[in-house]
């Protein structure tokens, strides 16, 4: 099969043009793609003079909207959110074992914080309920941030005394154990 001459100029200026439209396209879409990077860049210099930036990997909980309540607690009050899922750990299998089952149902307290007067017990249970995951998250992290950390109570092993009481000293070790599953990494 020949091709004439118009014919094979036609051929190669539509696949020089082509060549060229990927060509300009293909820069479009690299100027882009360095600016969304570039704004991603500034973004974390601007972060990162607020504080410093920790990249963690935080355990979903079998409750997600729970897992962004002690993320935003944890912002709040500044306490190490690993620390909070470490006792959540410890005391509910984070969120998943309760001591005593009246607690479990809506009680958005992970952490085995105990009612005492004024505050509002769960049924059947010495333990506190909360009105929602956010207002048992904060509790935890304000509880940590002002009675442990702001005292120098930091470890599991400096916080468990306190945290736990004394009469329950058999079970210290394992309750160390278990915060330190998420709070040591």
């Amino acid at each position: 099969m020949l091709v004439n001459k118009k014919t094979l100029y036609r051929r190669s200026l539509i696949f020089i043009l082509t060549v060229a439209l990927l060509t300009l396209a293909t820069n479009i879409f690299l100027l882009s793609l360095a600016n969304d990077i570039s704004q991603s860049v500034n973004l974390l210099i601007e972060k990162s003079n607020e504080k410093p930036i920790h990249f963690i990997e935080i355990p979903i909980l079998p409750d997600p909207e729970m897992t962004r309540a002690i993320i935003d607690a944890s912002e709040k009050y500044n306490v190490p959110i690993m620390l909070i899922i470490g006792i959540a750990n410890a005391e509910s299998g984070l969120g998943t074992n309760y001591y005593n089952p009246a607690t479990e149902r809506n009680s958005f307290n992970y952490w085995g914080i105990k009612a005492f007067h004024g505050t509002t017990y769960c049924t059947n249970s010495s333990i506190r309920c909360f009105k929602s995951r956010q207002a048992g998250a904060e509790k935890i992290a304000s509880l940590l941030r002002y009675h442990y950390l702001d005292e120098g109570f930091i470890t599991p092993e400096q916080i468990v005394v306190k945290y736990v009481g004394s009469n329950w000293s058999e079970y210290h070790q394992v309750w160390i154990n278990n915060v330190n599953k998420y709070y040591a990494k």
